[in-house]
């Protein structure tokens, strides 16, 4: 029987970060503690000069202005998804269509358990992915992301199927 991660990370940058969760327990703004669906709970920093809005998609948000903004959270077992199954959200409100900017990630030197979402220019959406190390799965959609508006983005491996959904509406998949 396969293992299932169940992680949602509402991440992005230079537009609104909306809460934090893993699994079904909400992330904490006051105490920058995220629950995993298993009790163990890791604590994010914040870097830059990132603020707290009353209006969010699910319970206010994170406000992140793309110069040096974000929210780290120290390397754990639980994030390293490896070949099962997994899937991840987030929410976010772009407020520019330029450049690339980091949704989630976690990738280091090796790209072992490695995965990273990011925006691209004119509204693009883009996934990469890495069980083992050697090979980095990259999965992409053009023209999906809007301006203004918050949308919800999914990530999800099933078996040997790795999706990519924009408003639940899948833009496509392969097999890692």
């Amino acid at each position: 029987m396969r293992a299932k991660a169940c992680i949602t990370l509402l991440f992005v940058v230079s537009a609104v970060l909306d809460e934090i969760r893993i699994s079904s327990v909400a992330r904490n703004f006051s105490k920058w503690t995220t629950r995993y669906y298993s009790g163990f709970e890791a604590h994010g920093t914040l870097h830059g000069d990132a603020n707290i809005a009353a209006d969010g998609r699910l319970n206010g948000s994170l406000v992140l202005d793309g110069d040096g903004d974000y929210v780290e959270i120290k390397d754990q077992p639980q994030l390293k998804l490896g070949s099962q199954d997994f899937s991840m959200r987030a929410f976010v409100k772009l407020d520019n269509l330029t450049g690339y900017q980091t949704i989630f990630s976690k990738w280091g030197a090796v790209a072992y358990y490695s995965y990273w979402l990011y925006s691209g220019p004119n509204g693009d959406i883009y996934f990469n992915y890495s069980a083992n190390g050697g090979n980095v799965y990259t999965l992409s959609a053009t023209g999906v992301l809007n301006m203004g508006a918050w949308q919800r983005v999914d990530v999800k491996r099933t078996g040997d199927t790795l999706s990519l959904l924009i408003d639940r509406a899948k833009q496509t998949s392969q097999s890692p």
